[in-house]
């Protein structure tokens, strides 16, 4: 217990991108990215016994575009309908709120 309380401690202090950073990681032309750049989404790890904030918080930190990820070798952009009213942070609430991630094999 005390090692996830330190994980967790060590989540929150990881520096989340500010909205400006995020908007400008929104708009990159995904056919423009170094595939080298990107990171795996087999590579992420989340904690599900974590609270659902520091889970969305770990996943952002972790990824160096939260937009932008690998899976299977391709190269994918997440886009948001504007008007939807919905965040990444909504989406990513919506997808960590399962507690099923990274998916069973």
């Amino acid at each position: 217990m005390v090692e996830k309380k330190k994980e967790s401690t060590a989540i929150m202090r990881e520096k989340l991108p500010t909205l400006q950073e995020l908007e400008e990681m929104a708009n990159v032309d995904v056919r423009t990215v170094d595939p080298a750049d990107v990171t795996d989404i087999d590579d992420v790890e989340i904690d599900m016994e974590l609270p659902k904030a520091e889970r969305v918080k770990s996943y952002v930190c972790q990824m160096k575009n939260p937009y932008i990820m690998k899976t299977n070798g391709v190269i994918v952009k997440m886009c948001f309908t504007k008007g939807s009213g919905r965040t990444l942070t909504d989406c990513l609430n919506s997808l960590l709120e399962f507690g099923d991630y990274p998916p069973a094999e």
